[in-house]
């Protein structure tokens, strides 16, 4: 959903996009992460920071929000005056590595291997038409390396026609930012957890609200939906949030929320989804519960389903005699909420043959 993604509002780009046309963002994020465990290796104040839980504030607009995770958060615009991107890298890599014998990479990457956090940097950059588009210095992706962090290009020439990219360091990365999920009502036996709740959004923007956020070039918006499992995202304009149970959009497709039992696998999975999607329409989320880590993606509507489903999935593992197998265990409900037997996900056998969608009649047997 291309717009749901202009349009779900970020405070950590917002607060640092002003009216430079180049800059770069450096993010490391955990759960576990203080803040003032990078400020003691980083000689430069964050252009935000918090721990997990902590009260902040993210702008006029924004207002007070509690951090959902730690985060050490710095944007070089009003630090490096200048707009072209190379002055801005060079900042970034004189702060990383400022001279021989002074190792703030291997520091940091202690940091985040003890707090099992990430790091996330971002090049903004804006230029005129016929102007090239800059490349990200060799020596910059040499230096954040070793730190397993991704860089993310976000490009636009003349507000017509924009890149947007994610180069990968090294292969154990997770670009995906994590959300909060709140404990809903569908409760899978297997494995004893209860399932995030999953929100119906409708979203309304104005032509004022949308120039105040920058998004000159965006309609104003009535009435769009958006799904989500994130109790925490925030939108933009004036929103009606309810919990759903189906989808009663027809025109929308269905969807998907996935168990997984860590993070790695999480975004493994999303990583896969997106490969093999569009980028400009494609959309995920993965979001932590009290019960673990779920993710939400869209998947097309069966022409045999009756409309868009909610399918809920966990694979988990059968255990003795059969240790290398797992388990896949589903529920899906139509939009006015009743059951919907998917037989794709199901296996022939007394347990499923008279049995419609539920705990008895969703198992299937995979070799892992």
């Amino acid at each position: 959903m291309r717009r749901a993604s202009l349009l779900a509002t970020s405070t950590m780009k917002t607060e640092a996009e002003a009216d430079r046309r180049a800059f770069v963002t450096l993010r490391f994020a955990g759960d576990d992460l203080d803040p003032n465990e990078i400020s003691a290796v980083l000689p430069v104040a964050p252009t935000r920071a918090h721990r997990k839980g902590e009260e902040f504030f993210a702008g006029p607009h924004a207002g007070k929000l509690r951090g959902r995770t730690g985060i050490w958060f710095l944007a070089t615009d009003r630090l490096v005056p200048s707009d072209h991107l190379d002055d801005h890298f060079t900042f970034v890599e004189k702060l990383l590595y400022p001279k021989a014998g002074d190792d703030r990479i291997r520091e940091l990457r202690e940091i985040l291997e003890r707090t099992h956090s990430r790091a996330h940097f971002t090049c903004f950059w804006r230029g005129e038409h016929g102007e090239p588009i800059p490349e990200v210095a060799v020596s910059l992706k040499s230096a954040i390396q070793s730190l397993n962090a991704d860089i993310e290009t976000d490009f636009s020439i003349s507000r017509s026609r924009r890149e947007k990219t994610i180069e990968k360091s090294m292969t154990k990365i997770h670009r995906f930012g994590i959300g909060r999920g709140r404990r809903g009502g569908v409760y899978c036996p297997p494995l004893d957890l209860n399932f995030p709740a999953l929100y119906r959004v409708v979203q309304n923007v104005s032509r004022q609200q949308l120039d105040e956020a920058g998004l000159t070039d965006e309609e104003p918006v009535e009435s769009y939906v958006h799904y989500t499992i994130d109790e925490h995202q925030r939108f933009l304009g004036s929103i009606e949030r309810s919990i759903a149970r189906g989808i009663t959009d027809a025109g929308a497709p269905s969807l998907v929320i996935r168990w997984h039992p860590n993070e790695e696998i999480a975004a493994g999975y999303l990583d896969a989804l997106l490969d093999i999607s569009d980028p400009d329409d494609w959309s995920g989320e993965l979001c932590r519960s009290e019960d673990g880590l779920f993710t939400l993606t869209e998947r097309p509507t069966h022409r045999d389903w009756p409309g868009p489903l909610v399918i809920y999935l966990a694979d988990y593992p059968r255990g003795r005699p059969y240790p290398f197998e797992t388990d896949i265990w589903y529920i899906a409900f139509r939009a006015n909420g009743a059951l919907q037997r998917l037989p794709d996900y199901e296996t022939p056998g007394p347990n499923n043959s008279k049995h419609g969608s539920g705990a008895r009649a969703t198992k299937l047997t995979r070799a892992r």
